[in-house]
């Protein structure tokens, strides 16, 4: 079956160009998972059929295929030889889900209820109701079409004068306004166009309040669409959707820029062809949700009821509006009597009251979307994961479509909150405050505001504000049950008679009490469409008045876990503790948060029925603290890339299996008690994210999985790219910090993060074989200059490269260098051949990971990375090296010939100036040392990175490879054992760091004294001030020459006292016993 759709079929094509759809339903099409993954090869061979018909389309007709504007379509386009009148047709292959529909007859409503269960993006299976879409437009009159093609007149000449066309809403959305005009204000066969085009222009005009659907063909009577629809509607107007598929709103308020066409309309009410014979200006039609002349705003508002939507007799549409009664009657400039409301509740009203009935206050407010509700686990005062489960709902703006670039204006466009609203909301604080220290019997000492509001992270349409009211009576964690009820009824009895409109513009409602020891309010604003919820918690004042760089007492703590309490059931009354650990960061991090939170609720919005399975999201709030924590260890700037940042959380959100994320802002691991709760606490099932203010409260409890997926799934999209379509890049953050792990853990936490993955070791070696093969086949092969042989050095090739990015060397030995002192010479001729080669390499070869040459113009400098094809976070960087082979075929366990290094000591100018050369045998003196010993390097390296990016001071720390050897040298001195405490081990290099004053450290397993000439030269390199690490490879380098190992030592001395260095009774790790001189 192949029906016809588009305007062409609608009946409502102008002159000229038009558009069509040719749809074709297809039995292989069994679902639209189906439609999906089967349409490529679908649309494949269509187009082979099509290329052969478009070479004779017909007489007078021209064929040619379209740019692809959306995946699963093919586009083309039929001109006429006049080139007057075109054709853009869309041929599209679709799902046959309503089979064959009877013209009047609804569909089944497991249509649409399968539709939304299909987790489908808004409209993205469309194309199959194009039937019902055309059959709605098709049953009007004739001069409807007219008004539709006089309205669409006009929009193209809007189009033409408008540089951005592409951001106007589309066509279709005026068609369907149109029809709604004429629905609600007229209804005849006959009418003057004029009028007509009046009322379109003028609901144009006020767009903001348009909320517009039909339910013809779905309703609210099934629970799952009616939901649906509910939370739709409540999405930023204008909002108008589609007759036949409810997932589509062609309105979309946040995406189309309905204020140019706003524009446009205003500045055509004076025009001539709104001017009757006699020279009256015509007005608009009238109606319900139609707007009147000389009125601002919509002149005939109806609100039937915060859930309630206006369906008119016949059924066949429904409008919502946002505003409450009395601003309605303000804004239509009427008295309260003069708009009346019909007595009868309609058809639409009634099925959403019997499908969806108010259980809380928050469902009985409109505009109610993604607000997030407390799960079991949650402690008062506290926003869990939200309760929604409906497939398809879209909350706010579709974070995936925003450019990179965009992030940040996105965020003030659409995330920040409405000033005047907040203004509002304090207003109403300090009078519920107000009304507690004057009618209330019991006197609160003092007031903490906390929640999203008072941590400056409140979203636009989703606030809530804890008042953490404390009192004197209330004298210690256990005492403050017994009296907490009492001083609840007294706030809420003296609330429910004292409330009387005492903020403008705000009403009070009680929602319902489903949390002990909290009273729950909502404030709702009747002229701003947005709320917020507010938890009263009368509570103990356990920690007192404190400045805000101040730390709690210990004994508070350990009050709290001696009390026998449940995790974060006190909260509460660290409520301050939280807000400043919350409100000292930059104002750019909170709108990172902003943005992370506007993530969830989306997901949150496609969470299907996690509540009736028993499973719930984490809290907001966790993913609140996961992005402090990342700006912690990745930035720590002001000033950072948004992308950056929402990509680094969404890497953490993957790993939440891993997480182990704490602060000790507030508490510390020195206090005994604190550290054995700490302690068990990291024992515990991950993910672990512990409140900065309560250590008793997990916020990351909850199912993880589903923000994992859509963060994997949001990784791809246009906001996480840059300009060029690369991938932006994350900070540098690990799912858990190495000085918050217990010394018992290192081999763990070693394994988990710092051991990189073995199958990309493997593929890695493999190609490095392959290139280095290809190198020493092809370099100069038309030259006398050969390549005598490849070696790979650096991390990778000693076997102790980390986890993620790692570094190498390639080095290539050259027959044209015959001396030290010949290396640098000819070297851009040589780099430019490698280049060449590797280049070749590239083409010719095929390779298990990906291979990138470095674009860097430097004809002296030449690197290559080598990456994970599916681990992205996954690669080696290369340097490639021309060197001169002093070491020729040197077998293993044979010490290099003397005369080898008496002519580098009389050829060298600088330190190490030649180590190239000796490759082979600094990779050999790591490579053979036991695999143990290697993950003590990694962690002193790890170390040493995560030193190297909170240094602060002028001079570079020392260099990396001087560490690895002074973890070697501890390890021979203190142990020998190839299977050591790790902690210990790690505990003595930190020992070293510490005493870098004293180091004199060398090996004579390559060079010695016994040569008269080495001897000297070694004398004199050991007579420098300290410390001294020569390189066992290369005596002319000192790695511990000119760094700034003060900088280093002072972290070494902070490390010690870490958790990582401190058995689990407190005591401090013993190093081994190594003398820091050799």
């Amino acid at each position: 079956m192949v029906p016809e759709g588009g305007a062409y079929a609608r009946g409502t094509a102008l002159r000229g160009g038009c558009d069509a759809e040719l749809v074709i339903f297809l039995s292989c099409f069994r679902s639209y998972e189906d439609q999906n993954t089967r349409c490529p090869e679908t649309l494949s061979a269509m187009r082979v059929l099509l290329e052969s018909w478009g070479c004779h389309p017909g007489p007078g007709l021209t064929f040619q295929f379209s740019e692809p504007k959306v995946p699963g379509v093919l586009h083309f386009r039929l001109m006429s030889a006049d080139k007057e009148n075109w054709m853009d047709v869309s041929l599209v292959p679709a799902f046959d889900v309503l089979g064959q529909p009877c013209s009047g007859v609804k569909p089944k409503p497991e249509v649409y209820s399968s539709l939304l269960s299909s987790g489908c993006r808004p409209g993205e299976h469309a194309v199959c109701f194009t039937e019902l879409r055309k059959d709605f437009v098709n049953s009007r009159p004739v001069k409807l079409k007219n008004l539709i093609l006089l309205v669409k007149h006009w929009y193209r000449q809007v189009q033409a004068q408008e540089t951005m066309r592409t951001t106007l809403p589309s066509s279709y959305a005026l068609e369907l306004l149109t029809i709604f005009a004429w629905e609600q204000g007229c209804r005849k066969d006959k009418f003057r166009l004029a009028q007509g085009l009046r009322t379109v222009l003028a609901l144009i005009q006020q767009n903001k309040d348009l909320c517009i659907f039909w339910t013809e063909n779905y309703g609210f009577g099934d629970p799952v669409v009616g939901e649906f629809l509910r939370r739709q509607l409540e999405r930023p107007r204008p909002v108008i959707l589609d007759p036949a598929d409810p997932t589509w709103d062609v309105g979309n308020g946040t995406a189309w820029r309905w204020d140019v066409l706003a524009k446009e309309a205003g500045s055509c009410f004076n025009q001539r062809c709104f001017l009757q014979e006699s020279g009256v200006p015509e007005q608009p039609w009238e109606g319900p949700g139609l707007p009147r002349a000389g009125i601002l705003g919509l002149g005939h508002p109806i609100q039937q009821g915060p859930n309630q939507a206006l369906e008119d007799n016949t059924g066949h549409n429904a409008v919502q509006l946002r505003r409450s009664p009395q601003t309605l009657h303000q804004a239509a400039g009427l008295p309260q009597a003069a708009t009346k409301v019909p007595a009868t509740v309609s058809k639409a009203s009634k099925d959403l009251r019997e499908a969806v009935p108010p259980r809380t206050a928050r469902e009985a407010v409109p505009n109610v979307s993604s607000h997030a509700l407390a799960t079991p686990n949650t402690p008062p005062g506290h926003s869990g994961a939200p309760s929604i489960s409906t497939a398809g709902s879209m909350m706010g703006p579709d974070l995936s479509k925003i450019p990179s670039k965009e992030l940040d204006s996105f965020i003030q466009d659409h995330l920040r909150p409405s000033p005047q609203f907040q203004q509002q909301v304090r207003k109403a604080i300090d009078a519920i405050l107000r009304c507690l220290r004057e009618k209330c019997v019991y006197k609160a000492s003092r007031v903490s505001k906390g929640g999203s509001f008072g941590h400056g992270t409140d979203i636009r349409g989703d606030c809530d504000v804890e008042l953490v009211v404390f009192y004197k009576v209330l004298r210690d964690f256990k005492g403050q049950r017994c009296q907490q009820a009492e001083i609840l009824s007294d706030i809420r009895t003296q609330l429910q008679s004292w409330w009387q409109e005492t903020v403008s513009g705000l009403s009070l409602q009680f929602a319902e009490q489903n949390r002990p020891n909290a009273l729950q309010l909502r404030l709702v604003s009747t002229d701003l469409n947005s709320w917020v919820d507010i938890s009263v918690l009368p509570t103990f004042d356990a920690v007192g008045q404190l400045n805000s760089s101040d730390k709690p007492q210990p004994q508070v703590y350990s009050s709290l876990l001696s009390s026998g309490c449940q995790a974060g059931e006190h909260a509460a009354c660290f409520a301050e503790l939280r807000r400043n650990f919350v409100n000292s960061r930059p104002v750019k991090l909170k709108n990172l948060i902003l943005l992370v939170k506007h993530w969830y609720r989306q997901v949150a919005a496609q969470d299907k029925g996690g509540e009736a399975a028993g499973t719930t999201l984490p809290p907001a709030y966790a993913l609140e603290l996961l992005t402090i924590f990342a700006w912690d260890q990745g930035c720590g700037k002001e000033g950072f890339s948004m992308a950056e940042g929402l990509r680094t959380i969404l890497r953490l959100v993957q790993k939440h299996q891993s997480l182990r994320v704490y602060w000790t802002v507030n508490y510390s691991v020195q206090d005994p008690a604190l550290r054995a709760h700490l302690l068990s606490q990291l024992q515990r099932a991950r993910p672990l994210v512990l409140d900065p203010a309560d250590p008793t409260w997990n916020v990351g409890q909850g199912s993880w999985e589903l923000l994992a997926q859509e963060a994997e799934a949001l990784e791809s999209q246009v906001c996480l790219q840059s300009g060029d379509g690369t991938p932006v890049p994350p900070w540098d953050v690990m799912p858990a910090l190495l000085h918050q792990t217990p010394a018992a853990d290192l081999d763990k936490f070693i394994s988990e993060f710092l051991q990189p993955d073995r199958h990309f070791l493997t593929q890695v070696k493999k190609a490095v074989d392959t290139i280095c093969s290809f190198l020493k086949e092809n370099c100069f092969r038309n030259s006398p200059i050969k390549v005598l042989k490849v070696v790979k050095g650096g991390s990778s090739a000693k076997g102790t490269a980390l986890q993620g990015r790692s570094d190498a060397d390639l080095v290539v030995f050259l027959s044209c260098f015959q001396h030290f002192s010949e290396q640098g010479s000819r070297r851009a001729e040589i780099i430019s051949e490698i280049r060449a080669q590797l280049e070749a390499c590239q083409r010719k070869q095929k390779f298990d990971v990906k291979f990138e040459i470095s674009s860097r113009k430097n004809p002296r400098v030449l690197s290559f990375s080598l990456t994970s094809q599916t681990l992205l976070d996954q690669s080696v960087d290369f340097d490639v090296l021309p060197a001169f082979d002093a070491l020729g075929q040197l077998r293993s366990g044979c010490k290099p010939d003397a005369r080898i290094y008496e002519d580098l000591i009389l050829s060298y100018s600088n330190a190490g100036e030649f180590s190239t050369c000796f490759t082979e045998l600094q990779r050999d003196f790591i490579s053979s040392r036991p695999t143990k010993l290697k993950s003590l390097i990694r962690l002193v390296k790890h170390w040493y990175q995560q030193c190297n990016k909170t240094v602060t001071g002028k001079g570079s720390l020392p260099r990396q490879h001087g560490l690895e050897l002074l973890t070697v040298y501890a390890w021979e001195q203190g142990s020998r054992n190839p299977q050591f405490n790790m902690a210990e081990g790690f505990r003595t290099v930190l020992e070293l760091v510490g005493q870098y004053r004293q180091l004199c450290i060398y090996w004579t397993i390559n060079y010695s004294a016994e040569d008269k000439t080495i001897g000297d030269f070694l004398k004199m390199q050991l007579q420098k001030p300290r410390p001294i690490i020569l390189d066992p490879a290369d005596p002319t380098g000192n790695l511990g020459h000119n760094a700034r190992w003060d900088l280093l030592a002072k972290k070494a001395t902070d490390c010690t006292s870490a958790l990582c260095c401190m058995d689990k009774n407190g005591s401090p790790i013993k190093p081994w016993l190594v003398k820091a001189s050799v």
